[in-house]
């Protein structure tokens, strides 16, 4: 389980759930998007911390969930590994974010 350190009390998902968001949106990637706003200002919603503060914080949505920590965690599970440079979805922008490994999506 990945632990989410500003989540609240036993904040915490399954790396599983994640691959399984991200293979939804016809990806093989997500962006971190790490903002400091409210969850209503959050102008990244296709977004790693997005989708956290959404699904698994425990009333702390507008806290930033994707801190490097998280990032961290899900990169030793070994299913994904960091990318600088993606596309993101929502500005154009090259944004740092996780791909998940080749292994996983074949």
């Amino acid at each position: 389980m990945i632990q989410l350190p500003h989540g609240g009390p036993g904040a915490c998902f399954d790396e599983q759930e994640l691959i399984d968001h991200i293979k939804s949106k016809f990806r093989d990637f997500i962006i971190q998007g790490q903002k400091s706003c409210t969850l209503e200002n959050h102008n990244k919603p296709n977004s790693l911390d997005y989708w956290l503060r959404v699904n698994h914080s425990r009333g702390n949505e507008d806290t930033k969930q994707a801190v490097n920590e998280v990032v961290e965690q899900l990169e030793a599970t070994g299913k994904f590994y960091v990318v600088e440079d993606l596309p993101c979805p929502d500005s154009g922008l090259p944004c740092k974010g996780l791909k998940i490994t080749k292994w996983i999506t074949a």
